[in-house]
């Protein structure tokens, strides 16, 4: 089999079309051009020829998977409805700062692969991975999970502007990540390690705490006096 450090470029490439398809489909609600689209199919050309490339040119394969991430992020940046939506209020700004701010880091993993290349090990493989799979993976879960949750529990959430902490705590601990990437400072990777970690158990408490119960049918609340 291959070695991770190739798979785990499948693995984003598997989200990243994923998520990218989803807000491709919220995006035509805003009648998204045909040149957009076009543009957009393009740009999933690129990312899929690099994967095919890895195996036969690492180095060229992730610059090439690297542009495909960066020109989806713009896409995103550009296209989304969150552009839009971000200009509301409550849980649909929460949710547009979220999805914008992931477009941002996925931007930031795409030029990452660009600069560096193939590097199966060290600072620029762990600052490329992390900025993909916590800045922009993590940013998308944070922006859909006020959704999802409640459905899959069959529970309601009641928005909180406290969601915003780990919002901006994930901003901060990841600077610190790549800062310490970027300038050797081993410290830093640790402690943005540890703080990322926090960051993840900031969010699933504040989510489960925003959960309610849902309220009881008026024929469930009579049986039970009965």
């Amino acid at each position: 089999g291959w070695p991770v450090f190739l798979v785990v470029f499948w693995w984003a490439a598997f989200l990243v079309v994923t998520i990218a398809g989803e807000r491709l489909e919220l995006a035509r609600l805003q009648q998204v051009t045909g040149a957009a689209q076009a543009t957009f199919l393009l740009l999933l050309g690129i990312l899929l020829t690099g994967l095919l490339l890895l195996d036969w040119s690492f180095d060229g394969g992730v610059r090439l998977f690297g542009l495909g991430l960066a020109g989806l992020a713009l896409w995103l940046g550009r296209h989304d409805i969150a552009r839009r939506t971000v200009k509301q209020a409550g849980l649909t700004r929460f949710i547009a700062i979220c999805l914008l701010t992931g477009y941002v880091w996925l931007g930031i993993s795409g030029l990452s692969a660009m600069w560096f290349g193939g590097v199966p090990v060290g600072p620029q493989y762990d600052a490329t991975l992390h900025a993909f799979f916590l800045g922009f993976v993590f940013a998308m879960i944070f922006a859909h999970a006020p959704i999802i949750f409640p459905a899959v529990l069959g529970a309601r959430m009641t928005y909180r502007p406290l969601f915003y902490a780990h919002v901006v705590l994930l901003q901060v601990t990841l600077v610190v990540r790549l800062i310490g990437d970027a300038a050797g400072w081993s410290a830093g990777r640790q402690v943005g390690s540890l703080l990322n970690a926090v960051t993840l158990l900031l969010f699933l408490v504040n989510t489960v705490s925003a959960l309610q119960s849902p309220p009881e049918r008026a024929g469930t609340a009579q049986g039970r006096g009965a």
